[in-house]
């Protein structure tokens, strides 16, 4: 009976821990959202500056390490890739379906930002289809890490007899 209720208290903990994940899905997006246009707007006057020389921004990188000046042209080159980098990610996780995000979000998933997410985010219980699905697939990720938790000592317990049982036959040959 306790086996039960324990068994049903996690498989509901797992759906409700999975189904807040749309929310912090969408502060995730925000978040990056306003990093990617930070990084833009910090790599924008290079590329202006390029631009006004009529050059690229490899070329532009290449004048200034010529100049002397080779920390800034490798921090130009470095604030123009992380903006790509950073627009690219935006585009993933906004363009992504419901189905996609959580292989999306570990694609792309930056630690710095996904602690300012769970920080702002607010706990939510969402009555759709994508709530129901990621509560489902949240219940059954609990129960099955629950029944590992369960079955792995008595396998290791079975392998230990079975170990020892074979060390007493090897002796009793001798």
């Amino acid at each position: 009976m306790l086996d039960r209720l324990l068994t049903v208290a996690i498989g509901g903990t797992g759906a409700l821990a999975a189904t807040q994940f749309p929310a912090y899905y969408l502060q995730y997006k925000q978040r990056l959202g306003g990093f990617a246009s930070k990084a833009q707007d910090n790599a924008q006057s290079h590329l202006d500056n390029a631009a006004a020389k009529g050059v690229d921004i490899q070329t532009y990188a290449t004048q200034l390490k010529d100049a002397g000046f080779t920390e800034q042209a490798t921090t130009v080159l470095q604030q123009v890739a992380s903006a790509e980098n950073l627009n690219q990610q935006y585009s993933l996780v906004s363009e992504a379906a419901w189905f996609e995000q959580p292989v999306i979000l570990a694609r792309v998933f930056s630690s710095r930002i996904g602690q300012d997410a769970w920080q702002d985010m607010s706990w939510a219980l969402p009555l759709n289809a994508s709530g129901f699905v990621y509560a489902f697939f949240g219940a059954l990720i609990a129960l099955l890490v629950w029944s590992l938790v369960q079955h792995v000592p008595r396998w290791i317990a079975r392998l230990h007899h079975w170990l020892r049982t074979m060390m007493i036959m090897q002796v009793s040959r001798f």
